[in-house]
């Protein structure tokens, strides 16, 4: 192996380890404060159509405590928008076999 050959190979290595970190950094970046959780209506009933930061929240668990595919929407790509639609409402059908939830029910 030449000298521009590992040179290409620490480089790439370099830049895979980066955005690695970075990812994991704004995942627990993204995880919303205590603070943010209070301000939750947790008896709020989510169903498709529904919209905002409860629904975020419930995408977020369903990803995170079921291993749901959410598609490739929202500021991150990975399905979390804070909008309950066909996606949301069929990992929730396959995670709890319901079609509608309060944050308290998913629990």
């Amino acid at each position: 192996m030449d000298a521009k050959t590992k040179k290409y190979l620490i480089v790439g290595g370099a830049i895979v380890l980066i955005a690695y970190g970075y990812r994991t950094l704004m995942r627990k970046l993204n995880k919303p404060t205590e603070e943010q959780m209070a301000m939750l209506d947790k008896d709020m009933v989510l169903e498709k159509g529904s919209q905002g930061s409860e629904v975020a929240e419930l995408q977020r668990r369903l990803k995170e405590d079921f291993g749901k595919y959410l598609g490739e929407t929202g500021i991150d790509k990975n399905g979390i928008d804070g909008d309950f639609g066909t996606l949301t409402e069929t990992a929730l059908l396959e995670a709890k076999g319901v079609k509608k939830i309060t944050l308290n029910q998913l629990s």
